[in-house]
């Protein structure tokens, strides 16, 4: 499951904000994922529809997961850049049985696709 955006960074003095280690641990495996489960890149607009499996009856902030998962997305050349995205979905899922991870993501052209 992506890490929340609350936890992908720390502030360093006299360097800034970094990457934490459990966001580039993350991003090290979602890439390996997106590398072998993509089926192209977008040129241009683009719309995300995410499913993430709930894991525990916790509070948590769905919303908080987007930013690290698309910067990744961006990262692995499947979109020019995430402010391209005209359109999010996002949703909390049961686990199921059978179905393909905890996380599914859905990258969908958008706008005009005539390239003339």
């Amino acid at each position: 499951m992506p890490v929340s955006v609350n936890a992908a960074y720390r502030n360093v003095p006299g360097v800034g904000r970094v990457k934490t280690r459990a966001y580039r641990d993350w991003a090290t495996e979602a890439a390996l994922l997106m590398k072998l489960q993509a089926r192209g890149s977008i040129a241009g607009a683009y719309a995300i529809h995410v499913e993430i499996d709930r894991p525990d009856k916790r509070r948590r902030d769905l919303s908080n997961m987007l930013k690290v998962l698309e910067d990744t997305i961006v990262a692995q050349g499947l979109v020019e850049d995430d402010s391209l995205c005209e359109r999010i979905k996002m949703q909390w899922t049961d686990k199921i049985e059978g179905r393909p991870g905890p996380v599914r993501v859905w990258l969908i052209k958008t706008g005009d696709t005539d390239d003339a």
